[in-house]
């Protein structure tokens, strides 16, 4: 039997598979449908195949807090525009690079939104990340 570790592992990976496969036919249909278009399609498949969920496990829609829930929703699809975008434009690796990079931000301005003091390690870190992310953006000019 699989520990529970090693499966929250898996199912990461097993994202990350749908996340690559997802971002590449993105790139490659952004020469035939426009990005509303693109956003439409995932828009919809989504309700399509949670909203059974619904009915057969009877679940209940929670509304405390019900306007954190649309101002999220509106920056969720903000963001996904952007990530299209990205791809029709720029470098499908690259794009991927900065959408992972969503960890980094979330770490420095969790700092200030939630008053997290973060690990002396992972402050140690941060430099060492955007190190990195230059030495993948302009490996010539630093090398």
């Amino acid at each position: 039997m699989m520990s529970i570790q090693m499966l929250g592992i898996s199912l990461l990976l097993v994202s990350h598979l749908f996340f690559t496969t997802n971002f590449t036919l993105v790139k490659y249909l952004t020469d035939t449908y426009t990005i509303p278009q693109l956003m439409f399609f995932r828009f919809m498949l989504g309700p399509l195949l949670i909203v059974p969920l619904f009915f057969i496990k009877h679940f209940s829609f929670n509304s405390t807090r019900f306007h954190l829930l649309l101002i999220r929703s509106v920056f969720g699809i903000g963001a996904m525009g952007c990530l299209y975008l990205g791809f029709k434009h720029g470098q499908v690796g690259q794009t991927t690079l900065f959408f992972h990079l969503s960890v980094i931000w979330t770490f420095i301005i969790s700092r200030f939104i939630f008053k997290e003091r973060p690990h002396r390690y992972s402050l140690l870190a941060l430099p060492f990340s955007f190190i990195g992310l230059c030495c993948i953006l302009y490996p010539i000019e630093i090398a």
